[in-house]
C-alpha cells in the first residue's frame, strides 16, 4: 500500500471542523462531486488555485442549529445575539472573538428547532446516548485510499445525520 496522508486510522474525537476539511482523504463529499464530473470535483478540492469556499446562508444556519441540538454546551462560546449590523465595533468584537453574530430572529430560530427535536420521543431518545462529530479515518485497502466521515452523532451502532 502506498503512504496515505495525515491522519491515522481510527476514531478521533478532538478533531476541529477545519481540521477534518483540511485533510485529504476520501469523503461522502468527495465523492457526490466527483460522481457529478471530475472536473467539479478537481475544482472543489484538489485545484491550487482553487478561492477558499464561504458557507451559504443555509449552511451557516444548518451549523447554527447543529450546534444547538448536538453541542448545547457550545452555543454561547459559537454565537451571540447582536442587534448592530455588520461591521461596527459590537459586531468586530464579536468576530474578532472567533463568536458569530448572529441576529435575535436567528437565534430564535435555532432554538425553536432545537426544542422541537428535543422534544420530539424518538429523536429525544436518538441523542441521549452517544457524541457530536466524531471523526473517523479508515484505509480503503481495494482502492488504496484513505478515507474519512464526521458523522453529526454516532453512538457506536448508530449514526445521525441532521439536516434543517
Amino acid at each position: 500500500m502506498t503512504d496515505l496522508p495525515l491522519v491515522s486510522p481510527g476514531v478521533h474525537p478532538m478533531v476541529s471542523n477545519a481540521e477534518y476539511h483540511a485533510d485529504p482523504a476520501i469523503s461522502a463529499s468527495h465523492l457526490h462531486a466527483i460522481s457529478q464530473n471530475p472536473h467539479t470535483y478537481f475544482k472543489k478540492y484538489l485545484d491550487p488555485n482553487r478561492p477558499p469556499s464561504e458557507p451559504t446562508y443555509a449552511m451557516k444556519v444548518g451549523t447554527f442549529v447543529h450546534t444547538a441540538v448536538l453541542e448545547p454546551d457550545e452555543v454561547d462560546k459559537r454565537y451571540s445575539v447582536c442587534p448592530t449590523r455588520k461591521g461596527s465595533a459590537n459586531y468586530n468584537r464579536l468576530m474578532d472573538a472567533g463568536i458569530e453574530p448572529v441576529t435575535q430572529s436567528q437565534w430564535d430560530q435555532a432554538m425553536s428547532m432545537r426544542d422541537a427535536v428535543m422534544n420530539h420521543p424518538e429523536a429525544a431518545w436518538l441523542l441521549s446516548n452517544g457524541k457530536a462529530e466524531q471523526s473517523l479515518w479508515w484505509d480503503d485497502e481495494q482502492f488504496e485510499l484513505r478515507c474519512k466521515c464526521r458523522p453529526d452523532w454516532w453512538n457506536g451502532d448508530i449514526v445521525i445525520d441532521l439536516k434543517t
